[in-house]
């Protein structure tokens, strides 16, 4: 009925197949020479379709049908009577849109790309240009569609959901979010990253990690704040669950595990102190100044302090050396700023009876 259209209709196609054989409707068909011979064959179609078998439901659709060499023509693009898009092979857009089978059935989408294959179900932005690369615009205003509206500090600007499909309809599985940071203005955004996954329950994601507007990086923690700014670029927490927290530095073979801090020098290499742990020898090295080893802990357990073989020293029981890499005299400083009474002090106990100690120490006040 053209009266339940806004527009009017100047030229009419009327189908013949029934309105329950899932083929009712009407299309335009677009035919030319595909050969020599000048052999005529249907290229393409533009159809209006009835997109259900449902007796007094006319929901219509409009569908765009190709064909590929060889094979029989197909419906390639689909808009619903809804307005959803739908993108796919021709078994699924036959089925027509989804529906609300998104966040557990609260929502659907108005494109959706679905099909069997990487070919028929994927996404991809290219740009030639030498410079410059392909953009994804995920943008948000807090008034009425087409407005510039001002949105408040620490909001949602948008996300990249993951979600899995239970049986039923899709949960959500994982999130990567944008949000608003701590200041908000006109020509001044500030924002964060957060980052959720799901440890199995009906879709209700947890924040995993979070890279704030400072460039900071919390890992299960939400007590940044709290943290000394002198060391909360990286926070490791356990706030969101109960449990310990940890990090763990894996490497294999003969590679060394490193945890550096490092201050770039203005000749580009890196002046600092490292912690190594190496795989060949077992042990932990302390490193200053570079690449300069300072202390050492070997896989026995003793403590070399400006030497690199602390089980060499003649004692089998002893657990501390201190050696001078340099050739030079060796020294051990005890030393304390106290004005007075006995400073530098090394006391001998066993853990067995604290009670009784050996001591030996230095009197400033006596000499």
């Amino acid at each position: 009925n053209s009266q339940d259209f806004a527009v009017p209709i100047t030229m009419l196609v009327h189908g013949n197949a029934t309105y329950n054989s899932g083929y009712a409707g009407a299309g335009i068909g677009f035919v030319g020479d595909f050969n020599s011979s000048a052999a005529d064959t249907t290229f393409g179609i533009i159809a209006g379709e009835k997109e259900n078998t449902t007796d007094g439901d006319f929901g219509g659709a409009l569908a765009f049908h190709t064909r590929e060499n060889g094979n029989l023509g197909a419906k390639r693009m689909s808009l619903g009577s809804s307005g959803k898009l739908l993108l796919g092979d021709s078994t699924t857009l036959i089925c027509g849109p989804r529906g609300n089978v998104f966040y557990e059935g609260g929502h659907s989408a108005q494109l959706q790309i679905e099909g069997t294959s990487p070919t028929t179900s994927g996404l991809s932005l290219i740009r030639a240009n030498a410079q410059y690369g392909p953009s994804l615009i995920i943008a948000r205003t807090c008034g009425a569609v087409a407005s510039n509206t001002l949105l408040a500090v620490n909001q949602t600007i948008g996300g990249i959901t993951f979600q899995a499909n239970d049986g039923t309809d899709f949960v959500q599985a994982a999130l990567i979010e944008g949000r608003t940071g701590n200041h908000m203005a006109s020509n001044c955004v500030s924002s964060e990253l957060r980052f959720y996954t799901n440890c199995g329950t009906n879709g209700s994601v947890k924040v995993r990690m979070i890279i704030d507007e400072d460039g900071r990086v919390d890992i299960g923690s939400s007590c940044q704040a709290t943290v000394s700014s002198s060391a909360n670029r990286l926070v490791i927490a356990s706030d969101y669950d109960s449990g310990n927290a940890g990090m763990t530095i894996h490497s294999t073979g003969t590679s060394t595990g490193q945890m550096k801090l490092a201050l770039t020098n203005a000749e580009g290499a890196d002046a600092g102190a490292a912690i190594i742990y190496n795989n060949q020898c077992d042990a932990l090295f302390f490193n200053v100044n570079g690449a300069t080893e300072r202390m050492r802990i070997d896989n026995a357990g003793k403590v070399g302090i400006s030497t690199n073989e602390p089980s060499t020293f003649s004692s089998s029981n002893a657990v501390l050396a201190v050696g001078n890499t340099s050739g030079a005299n060796t020294e051990l400083v005890l030393a304390s700023a106290s004005s007075g009474g006995s400073v530098g002090q090394i006391s001998f106990t066993c853990t067995a009876n604290t009670t009784n100690q050996a001591r030996i120490y230095y009197n400033q006040a006596t000499g």
